[in-house]
């Protein structure tokens, strides 16, 4: 299962995160308390859009996962591939202008960009990540990752190099184990399509020792342990996820029996879950009226986060379960749950009958098909 999410690879991942992360940001810096929110979210939405446009210019110009291993393609694709990564860099800048307070959720992008830049033989990006790299703040941390990144790319097959990489991302992971920049690296490197099987076990070892929540839930993927014990207790059983809304009350998919039900357990800060998203927006417009339902449940920790995305998506008409004040959901907790997107399928029995982990469209198609069955 986790396989199957991993098959973007490095390039696929990287451009999804980037297509991803600009409604994140524009959302995350909205504050409905500032005297100024609704200026910021004009200006601040102009601006992601423009992103989001040339992301997508991005994803199109760039082949798939090879691209990056291999030098002379890297060269080949440079022309195309350093204007639109040069302006995705100047719309970081903009968006900082614009709100240097919601600016801190994009910095990471901006790296993952220099990183990029780097790696398609842009010097000046190289010199920027270095000279940032030397202070040993938030900001110098996310440099060195990034030039570790790009060194990774450019290593290509060569394990001596993939194995002197891996030994400074050691160093950053022992230093800063909560840092889920470093996270991400080493699940991109560990999943890349050139690492080898000596160096996909360092990473996914040194992802194992990291301490956030992000770090914990890329290790289950990586392994394949996605899916908890309570959850694999209870398939093919009776379910009814409860908890409370975010209007503070109580819901249980009790309420909907005879239905078919999809529990998708995310969060707005949540590159695959975001991914996810619109095949569960699109799977409800198609078979609402056939009776399906959806329940969310949150795992943000930030409500305005969570309630500006819920208005900028006014088909996720279904009942939200979140509790705030905690950063990671007691009802994904309750069942074990440690990496996100999961997703429940219950048929309209009321049975669990699959329970898929990771971004996967082609499994929740799968099983749509199977819990819509009367």
């Amino acid at each position: 299962m986790a396989r199957k999410y991993y098959a973007l690879g490095a390039v696929g991942m990287l451009g999804a995160a980037l297509l991803a992360a600009p409604l994140f940001l524009v959302n995350a810096g909205a504050n409905p308390g500032r005297a100024d929110a609704q200026t910021f979210n004009k200006k601040g939405a102009t601006i992601m859009r423009e992103f989001s446009r040339t992301a997508r210019k991005f994803s199109t110009v760039m082949p798939q996962n090879a691209v990056l291993a291999n030098a002379k393609i890297r060269q080949k694709y440079a022309p195309k591939a350093l204007p639109l990564l040069r302006k995705l860099v100047d719309l970081t800048n903009q968006f900082h202008k614009a709100d240097p307070k919601a600016y801190k959720n994009m910095r990471s992008t901006k790296y993952q960009l220099l990183a990029l830049m780097d790696a398609f033989g842009d010097r000046k990006s190289r010199k920027l990540l270095r000279a940032e790299g030397r202070a040993n703040t938030g900001r110098g941390i996310q440099a060195k990752v990034a030039l570790r990144q790009a060194a990774w790319w450019e290593a290509g097959r060569n394990t001596g190099r993939q194995d002197r990489v891996l030994e400074k991302m050691k160093t950053l992971a022992k230093a800063h184990p909560y840092n889920n920049a470093i996270a991400m690296a080493l699940f991109d490197m560990g999943n890349s399509p050139v690492a080898q099987k000596k160096e996909k076990a360092q990473a996914i070892s040194l992802l194992q020792h990291m301490q956030s929540p992000a770090a914990k839930a890329l290790y289950a993927h990586m392994t394949g342990n996605d899916l908890p014990a309570p959850i694999q207790a209870l398939m093919n059983k009776k379910i009814a996820v409860s908890g409370r809304t975010m209007a503070g009350g109580h819901f249980s998919t009790k309420v909907w029996k005879g239905k078919p039900i999809i529990v998708d357990f995310w969060a707005t800060w949540c590159p695959p879950c975001r991914m996810e998203l619109p095949h569960v927006e699109n799977a409800y417009k198609k078979f609402h009226k056939k009776g399906l339902e959806v329940l969310g449940v949150s795992s943000d920790y930030v409500k305005t986060a969570l309630k500006s995305f819920l208005a900028s998506h006014p088909i996720m008409k279904w009942p939200e379960l979140y509790t705030p004040g905690t950063h990671w959901s007691p009802v994904a907790t309750s069942y074990g749950i440690t990496g996100i997107p999961t997703v429940f399928f219950i048929n309209r029995k009321g049975d669990l009958v699959h329970a898929g982990v990771g971004y996967n469209p082609a499994e929740l198609k799968k099983w749509l098909k199977v819990i819509m069955k009367k």
